[in-house]
């Protein structure tokens, strides 16, 4: 029974996960308090609230973080 409900309800789903839902999604708020992470076409953005940071924090001596091809934790430290 509970597949025949799934098999009802595919097609349904299906059609509410279209790709160009995203249209009318506004990505920045400046009133907005709530940081954020939104993924909208492959693509990642990352939000900060109003007056907030985002950190990336990393737990061990052998992690790193990367932008393309570069080691952010290797560049220098200019305080």
């Amino acid at each position: 029974m509970r597949l025949f409900r799934f098999a009802l309800l595919l097609p349904l789903l299906l059609f509410e996960a279209r790709a160009d839902d995203y249209e009318d999604l506004r990505l920045f708020n400046e009133d907005e308090t709530r940081s954020r992470l939104m993924m909208v076409d492959g693509n990642m953005y990352f939000v900060s609230g109003r007056g907030k940071n985002i950190s990336f924090h990393i737990n061990s001596v052998d992690s790193d973080i990367w932008f393309g091809q570069t080691n952010l934790g290797m560049i220098p430290n200019k305080h």
